[in-house]
């Protein structure tokens, strides 16, 4: 069976088999057919991105189904997603390095080396000392 042709929220072809004697799956078939009614036919050509207030005019790339444009913002949402799993485990092994000191730090003491390591000013808003009055 051929794969949809469909293209998700994330700027990625649909991974699912088309239904029989079309080019999309379930799913997306009837997400094209109200696009059909409510924007007209898809061009040849053009992107196949299409959100609520429309479809993309722009051409499609070689060898892909969407523009530039959708490109480059399926690389920036990789990027981003990458970016915050380094972030989260960089967390973890904070968090691992801190649980395994004997006596354990006094909190204050870790946001102070946690904003220090951040690069965050002292004047950073999230920064909370309580030995300042409010």
């Amino acid at each position: 069976m051929p794969q949809c042709l469909g293209i998700k929220a994330t700027f990625e072809r649909c991974h699912s088999n088309a239904i029989e004697g079309g080019i999309h799956c379930r799913m997306h078939a009837r997400h094209q057919a109200r696009y059909d009614e409510r924007f007209g036919p898809h061009v040849p050509g053009l992107c196949h991105f299409v959100n609520a207030t429309g479809r993309c005019e722009l051409e499609h790339e070689a060898n892909e189904l969407i523009c530039m444009h959708h490109r480059h913002a399926r690389e920036r949402n990789v990027a981003r997603r990458q970016e915050q799993e380094r972030d989260e485990q960089e967390i973890e092994e904070t968090y691992e390095q801190y649980m395994a000191v004997i006596p354990r730090p006094q909190w204050q003491n870790v946001i102070d080396e946690l904003i220090n390591r951040a690069g965050f000013p002292r004047a950073f808003p999230g920064y909370l000392r309580p030995d300042i009055a409010r």
